[in-house]
């Protein structure tokens, strides 16, 4: 399998990043975070949804190979463009111990604070609910993204499952 713009979603902690750096550093192609995108500055500043289109179609169209990881209702605009879209699928408690992993061996000056941690993990378990002051579930965000877009998933829901495609990738 051959890809060279990848996109990569799934819920904190389901491993984005880590992928995203994996595959970069062994297929010798730049990652992007939507994050980065989005955050004028880290939590605390944001780009309007407009902008954040804006930003990334100027991203995607200056660079002919990509991995972009993350998920917010504009990344689509990726997912549409991608050779390969990579739906990192473990299931909410293997990402609510991830969360809480990343949290106890973080540095101090890094780690976010036991009220956000809580407001993490409580973001993680409804999953597939609507929360206050949303018009849908983290999980139709996923759906909206991975929509017209079904013949270039591949989903990831355990270690096998990215064994393979590290594999195929030619990555491992």
């Amino acid at each position: 399998m051959e890809a060279k713009r990848i996109f990569i979603l799934g819920i904190s902690g389901s491993g984005k990043s880590t992928l995203a750096k994996k595959l970069s550093k062994s297929l010798s192609i730049r990652v992007f975070d939507l994050d980065n995108i989005f955050w004028i500055q880290k939590f605390s500043e944001k780009r309007d949804d407009a902008d954040c289109e804006k930003e990334l179609k100027k991203l995607l169209a200056r660079e002919e190979s990509w991995i972009v990881e993350g998920v917010y209702d504009w990344g689509k605009i990726a997912a549409d463009e991608a050779d390969l879209l990579i739906w990192l699928n473990y299931g909410i408690n293997v990402s609510t111990y991830r969360v809480l992993r990343r949290w106890i061996f973080s540095k101090r000056e890094k780690r976010e604070s036991i009220l956000e941690m809580y407001g993490l993990i409580r973001y993680l378990r409804a999953y597939k609910r609507v929360r206050p002051n949303r018009k849908y579930s983290t999980y139709e965000k996923h759906q909206f993204v991975l929509a017209g877009n079904e013949h270039k998933i591949v989903e990831v829901k355990n270690k096998k499952d990215m064994s393979v495609l590290l594999r195929e990738l030619g990555a491992l």
